[in-house]
């Protein structure tokens, strides 16, 4: 099983039952070193809300792979009225062909802008994969009590955003980590410009159970026995 990471708050997760992207923010942006026509064969995307550093290449992917669109329940209508296969979903769960997927919490918002007009495309969420690693892509959140609760899903690596002004800064995702109980945690959605510019604060992010991941690096997660 492999996690890569695409820059900003994308990821692609390589499991033996699917191929999985979450958030996949490529053309157009600045930290990310692949293209999606460098990926493997998407079965699913999971987009968390649908801000445009989010939401990304999702319909062309999507489009290209015949894959099944994963989001919060508004924006799944929105896709199926334009003729876009995706499956709603609300904060609880779903058991998938690639495994389990718990929908969470996340203080953000969401929504798109068409025509000048903004659109509501439903609440924001974070998501727990229950796959060969249990896998929590928080989406982009501040810092809420709800990430207490996430202790009693045994995560094993906790993506989470770190780039302060849109979701919580380094402090943040400091104390987050105390909250959570993952074993490894993996900082995102930081330093892609500068609204999020955490650079002169990443030496505080040098633990053991924090991963720095650069923009197109694949880790390899060892299955569960």
């Amino acid at each position: 099983m492999n996690l890569t990471f695409l820059g900003h708050a994308g990821f692609l997760i390589e499991s033996e039952r699917g191929n999985i992207l979450i958030d996949p923010f490529m053309t157009g942006n600045p930290s990310c070193t692949l293209k999606p026509n460098d990926l493997p064969k998407i079965d699913y995307i999971i987009v968390t809300h649908t801000h445009g550093d989010h939401v990304g290449d999702t319909l062309d992917i999507a489009k290209k792979n015949s894959a099944l669109i994963i989001a919060m329940n508004e924006y799944a209508i929105y896709l199926n009225q334009r003729g876009i296969k995706a499956h709603g979903i609300n904060f609880g769960s779903f058991e998938f062909p690639f495994g389990k997927a718990r929908f969470v919490q996340a203080s953000h918002s969401s929504s798109l802008i068409e025509k000048g007009q903004i659109i509501y495309t439903g609440n924001p969420f974070g998501v727990v994969l229950h796959l060969e690693k249990t896998i929590y892509h928080a989406g982009d959140t501040g810092l809420i009590g709800d990430f207490n609760l996430l202790k009693r899903y045994d995560i094993d690596y906790a993506l989470m955003p770190c780039g302060g002004n849109f979701t919580m800064d380094v402090e943040d995702f400091l104390v987050a980590t105390e909250m959570v109980g993952a074993k490894k945690y993996i900082p995102m959605h930081y330093n892609t410009f500068g609204l999020v510019d955490q650079s002169k604060y990443m030496d505080k992010l040098k633990k053991d159970n924090i991963i720095i991941m650069n923009p197109g690096e694949k880790i390899f997660l060892e299955v569960k026995k």
